[in-house]
Order: structure tokens, then sequence, then C-alpha cells
């Protein structure tokens, strides 16, 4: 634990450097997951801010939108979490409440959430209940792009609760005893700041061994903006994972904005200029190169994806006849 004490401090340190950094406005979103106000941190009229409930009065402001570390409980009903109370719900189970085979035995399928503020960002750690641990870690990565200015909401703590996919894979995990911790700062859809992203998953995770003890080891997963932040944490911060499942993934995103950006905008071009003049020097694939930077030839055949999919399954088709490993090239 003194390894993730150390991070975490370090971690935490560069988060006071950068504090003076720190987007404004911000808007904490506590409330919208039904979690409550944040904490009032000033009086200065920074952040966000906090009203009396009965008379709606500002009686301050959120800087850091944080809100007391609290546990919720779930259970399964079916395909869906639904809200657990396990003062009454475990000698007067709900009707639709799922169980699973637990060391021989049938155990109610209930999922116990701590959840927080870390680093202006909400985290989620969730594993069975009562503690089933099996001392592995998955820590869960969001996608999207975003520009901040926001909180974002947390797992477990969005209207609708998880989704579809969520579900798929998180209940055959907590099935199996890992838990989850995530963090709306680990969600690029919230901001694409990757250093900060680094940071705030440094700080849940230390948390994390705080609380429950160092796993025995950590797996990132999570697609497309979740997949860059584990290309990123591998390089920018060694033991923070040991391993991930980057689904859908790209290397970043400047090399992604640039032809998104550039190349429908010269395509039109391109397109309009023959449609004027069919002679016109940007007919040629080889000419648009020296615009575009793209690689592009005017000799190789241009296949539709129908047709590259059909010479596909013929090749594979092939090479089952002849019990060989078809080539796929072209």
């Amino acid at each position: 634990m003194a390894f993730w004490r150390s991070l975490a401090a370090g971690a935490a340190t560069a988060v006071c450097l950068a504090a003076q950094a720190q987007q404004q406005p911000f808007v904490c979103r506590t409330q919208e997951a039904g979690l409550g106000q944040p904490s009032v941190d000033n009086h200065d009229g920074v952040g966000h801010p906090v009203l009396d409930v009965a008379s709606g009065a500002i009686v301050g402001y959120s800087r850091n939108c944080g809100i007391a570390t609290r546990v919720r409980y779930f259970y399964l009903a079916g395909s869906r979490f639904n809200p657990f109370d396990p003062a009454t719900g475990y000698t007067a189970a709900p009707p639709d409440l799922t169980t699973i085979q637990c060391n021989g035995a049938a155990v109610p399928f209930v999922v116990r959430v701590e959840v927080g503020t870390i680093n202006r960002f909400v985290y989620t750690i969730a594993m069975l209940a009562p503690a089933a641990w099996n001392r592995k870690l998955v820590y869960w990565l969001g996608g999207g792009v975003g520009i901040g200015h926001h909180q974002g909401r947390p797992l477990w703590f969005k209207p609708g609760g998880l989704s579809g996919n969520e579900r798929q894979l998180m209940v055959p995990m907590l099935a199996q005893g890992y838990a989850i911790a995530s963090s709306s700062g680990n969600e690029a859809g919230v901001h694409y700041n990757m250093r900060l992203a680094g940071q705030t998953a440094m700080l849940t995770k230390a948390r994390f061994v705080e609380a429950y003890g160092a796993p025995l080891f950590t797996i990132g997963l999570g697609g497309s903006g979740g997949a860059v932040q584990q290309y990123l944490f591998a390089q920018n911060h060694p033991g923070l994972l040991d391993g991930g499942f980057a689904l859908q993934s790209y290397p970043d995103m400047i090399t992604q904005t640039i032809p998104i950006s550039d190349c429908p905008l010269l395509s039109q071009y391109f397109k309009d200029e023959v449609a004027l003049d069919p002679a016109s020097p940007w007919a040629r694939w080889a000419h648009q190169v020296a615009i575009e930077g793209l690689n592009a030839s005017d000799s190789a055949p241009c296949l539709d994806r129908r047709r590259r999919i059909d010479r596909v399954h013929q090749r594979l088709e092939d090479g089952d006849r002849h019990g060989a490993e078809p080539a796929l090239q072209g």
C-alpha cells in the first residue's frame, strides 16, 4: 500500500499545483445523479452555487463539487439493477431478485457501490455484497469526446441506471467476484484532458487500495476514448494498470480530428472542381495527395466495401477447401 500512497501523493501534488488552472465555470452534477447538492467550500463566488433548499437563496459556492462518501446498494432484477435496502431486503427479498451460486449456495445478487468525489469528479467502487471480492480489480474507462466544464455523472447513478452494454459486461464480472472502479473523470465524453484523466485514475485507485487493500492486478476496460486512456496510462503511469482491454481503439484525438475536419471540405472542393472541369488536375488522386497528405493511388483498383467482403469470403472458402490458411491481401 505504501507504493500507492506515494503515487497518490504525487498525483495529489500535481493536482494542487494545477489547481489555479482548473476549468471554470465548472458545473457540479451530483444533484442530477441523485446524490444531493455539493458541499460549500467557498464564499467567493467561485464554482457551482449551492442553494438553501427552503428559500432557494445561495448559501455558498462549491469549487470542488465535493460530496460526503456514502454507500448505496443495488440488486439484479433479471437484466436490470434496482435500488436495494440491506436493512430489509435480505429478510424480505424483492420478488424479482436474482440469485447466483457462491461457494455452492444460492445468494442474492446484491452489489455494494461506494460513491464519492475525487479530483472534482464522482467515483464509484462496486462489488458483490456481502463482500465476495476475488482480489482482482477492473478499472472502467468511458469513451466519447467532451470539452469539459462539467463533472459528468457516474456509473450506477445515471438516468435509467447502467446501459445495456454496461450491464452485459458488468454482471458476469461482478458474479465472478471482480471489483469495478470508475470515475466520471475517466469518461472521455466528459472531458479529453488525458493528464487530468491519469491523475484522477491514480487517485481513485489509491482510494480503492486504502479502503479495500491492494488488488492482485488491475485491468483496464474501455472502448474508443476509454481505449486511448489505457494506452496513455500505460505510457505515463506505469503500475496503474497491469493489463487492459482496449476496444474500438485509435491512437489519439489529434490524428483523428485533422482528417475529420479537413478531408470532407477538401474532398468537396475536389469534387466540385472536377464537376466544372473533368480535365481538372484534382481528378487524379496523386494530385490530391499533395494537398491532403494522405495515401492514395491512381492505379490501384478502388473496390467498394461489398466487393471487398465478397473477395475475403471467397478466399476463406478457398482456404477451407485446400486446408490452407488463405491470404487476405488487398
